[in-house]
């Protein structure tokens, strides 16, 4: 597991990114077995949404899911750019969602731009928790990978099955 520490704004632009990230179809799907993935984010989702108003917040994930909350990051500010072209987002309940958030989006275009940088800002403060995952699942990998050639029958060893001396 991997704690991340947020505070200040940085719960909300988590959760605007999950937000964005769910509303992807099949996000929480994993590709390998076609049922919920282990690593979802939906359950990360609504911890936030529990105590998104605390000062201080911290997040227990485990690597898989630190991987795609650094996608979320970077498709949410996709997203932003897009709002800010458009005024809209294909994403339900976004554009209700940043209004929640930051109510002076209305009345202030610089807002946006404000929440853009909190974005940025928020991924390069959580870079190295990205690193971390991608460390440690890197390592699970290359754990299967080792225990994958153990297991591997040696069918040419023949010998091995029949001298049991």
């Amino acid at each position: 597991m991997i704690t991340i520490t947020l505070q200040q704004d940085e719960p909300k632009v988590l959760y605007l990114a999950l937000l964005y990230h769910l509303a992807r179809p099949g996000s929480e799907i994993d590709p390998e077995t076609g049922k919920t993935h282990v690593a979802a984010l939906e359950p990360v989702m609504h911890f936030l949404n529990s105590v998104i108003n605390k000062p201080i917040i911290e997040l227990s994930c485990l690597p898989k899911q630190v991987e795609r909350i650094d996608t979320a990051l970077s498709g949410l500010s996709n997203e932003l750019r897009q709002f800010v072209l458009s005024s809209s987002s294909v994403v339900p309940n976004f554009k209700n969602t940043l209004i929640e958030f930051w109510p002076e989006v209305i009345s202030d275009s610089n807002k946006l731009e404000e929440i853009m940088m909190l974005t940025m800002m928020t991924r390069r403060k959580l870079e190295v928790f990205f690193i971390q995952a991608e460390q440690e699942l890197e390592h699970e990998k290359l754990l299967l990978e080792q225990e994958k050639l153990l297991q591997r029958s040696q069918w040419w060893k023949i010998w091995k099955k029949f001298n049991r001396s």
